[in-house]
């Protein structure tokens, strides 16, 4: 069995993908970024470039096994296709907006026969429906943040990762429509022992991501201490050091709590703290 893989072929998204499938053990043969398919370091596995928008009908519909796209973009086009995994790249999130002066504080200060600016179309009808109202979705390809500035449109739906684009323009945020990330889609028939070594090598990647190696040097009489400060986590590695009444630990830790941790192994005599990435992460 062959597996074909969906990737974007250009965006913010590409590099971590294509990163993501090299740290999974897939290396793309060819260095060409406009080469639309790609052969792999594995015979058995292909890679095709496309366009983001187009990867949910490609896996629905079989031309790809799996691919990598938005959530928000999966969600938009409505296929039917599964979830893997998120990927822990691409974060931004869906929202309604609207000018700052506008007076429109919720989605309920909207009036009837409002016009809402998106590239999303389906995900802002639906949106608007589930709230009881009843407005003019004016579709737009590119720039949707001006409509509101020339007129165009009273609100927008778009996405937004950090917001400066929005208050560039005089908008702020109404509401928060969809939370989304790159995800792993995957087609019904798509299974077997290829597609299941692929998905570990996957996982083990984006797990590695968001852990830490944590390394230690602790007074020995410390470690009922230590154990208190690292609380939840598996029992750590503990070596006796050369030196007497001292002991080694190793760890491995949630990335975002680094920094406490080390505070706290610093309260309790911890020194010569070593942290380093993870390449891969298999649970």
């Amino acid at each position: 069995m062959k597996l074909r893989i969906a990737i974007p072929n250009k965006g913010r998204m590409r590099e971590p993908a294509i990163e993501l499938l090299k740290g999974a053990g897939l290396k793309l043969n060819s260095g060409d970024d406009k080469a639309l398919f790609i052969k792999t370091n594995n015979p058995d596995v292909d890679v095709i470039a496309a366009r983001v928008e187009d990867i949910p009908e490609f896996v629905e519909d079989g031309a790809a096994d799996i691919g990598i796209a938005g959530r928000d973009v999966v969600e938009e086009r409505g296929v039917k296709v599964k979830e893997l995994m998120p990927l822990n790249f691409g974060q931004c999130s869906l929202v309604l907006a609207a000018k700052e002066d506008s007076g429109i504080k919720s989605v309920n200060d909207i009036k009837d026969g409002s016009r809402v600016a998106t590239k999303f179309v389906n995900l802002a009808r639906e949106y608007f429906k589930k709230n009881g109202k009843k407005v003019e979705i004016v579709e737009l390809s590119g720039a949707v943040e001006i409509a509101p500035v020339i007129g165009l449109a009273e609100v927008i739906v778009d996405l937004t990762s950090t917001g400066s684009t929005l208050k560039t323009h005089g908008l702020v945020v109404i509401d928060t429509i969809l939370e989304s990330q790159a995800v792993l889609i995957a087609n019904s028939k798509c299974a077997g022992e290829l597609l299941d070594d692929l998905l570990l090598g996957i996982q083990g990647v984006v797990s590695a991501e968001k852990k830490k190696y944590l390394m230690v040097n602790l007074p020995e009489d410390r470690l009922a201490d230590m154990e208190k400060v690292c609380k939840g986590m598996l029992s750590p590695t503990v070596t006796k050091l050369d030196k007497a009444g001292w002991i080694a630990a190793q760890m491995v830790v949630d990335g975002k709590e680094i920094f406490g941790l080390i505070k706290a192994l610093k309260k309790i005599g911890g020194r010569d703290i070593l942290v380093l990435p993870i390449e891969r992460l298999v649970k």
